[in-house]
């Protein structure tokens, strides 16, 4: 019976496939004229950059990029060009007297990436301090969940510092 309701069904003919049509956006010839010397511009520095450019370092980042690493940059801070790897807090009173004048003791010891350590007031910290642009070269975790950063600043120094230290 199956082979009776086969025959009278004929099979339907095959549509043709629905033709795939491009994305296609109209822009007025100006803007596209404008949009296309902007471009041509963006080439030229981009061109003269990269000749001007630490050769290594630009290889070296296009190769991170290039294995799906992004590439990122961080504040480093520095005191006299003394790079700061942390700082602890020494006394924090702040308060206001009877007269309503505030009062500000702290006090912080800073570490140095020369190992010495020094203490200062922090208003002393907060106008002495300075930061440089460095790239970070890997990151690690502990088994606290503390991160440090690897960086490498422009003078080609390489340094460990805790994440919480920078920018």
């Amino acid at each position: 019976m199956e082979k009776e309701k086969k025959a009278n069904n004929p099979v339907a003919p095959v549509a043709p496939a629905p033709e795939i049509k491009k994305d296609i956006v109209e822009v007025p010839r100006e803007t596209l004229q404008k949009l296309m010397d902007r471009l041509e511009k963006v080439e030229e520095k981009n061109a003269i950059l990269l000749e001007a450019a630490d050769k290594g370092k630009v290889a070296r980042i296009e190769s991170l990029r290039n294995g799906g690493k992004l590439v990122k940059s961080v504040n480093v801070n520095l005191i006299n060009n003394k790079v700061i790897l942390g700082w602890t807090k020494v006394r924090d009173d702040v308060y206001f007297d009877e007269q309503g004048r505030l009062h500000e003791e702290q006090s912080i010891r800073v570490i140095y990436d020369d190992k010495s350590e020094v203490e200062m007031d922090y208003r002393s910290f907060s106008r002495l301090k300075d930061q440089i642009l460095g790239e970070v070269i890997s990151e690690n975790k502990n088994r606290e969940g503390d991160t440090t950063l690897k960086i490498i600043l422009p003078d080609g120094r390489e340094l460990d510092l805790d994440v919480k230290f920078v920018n």
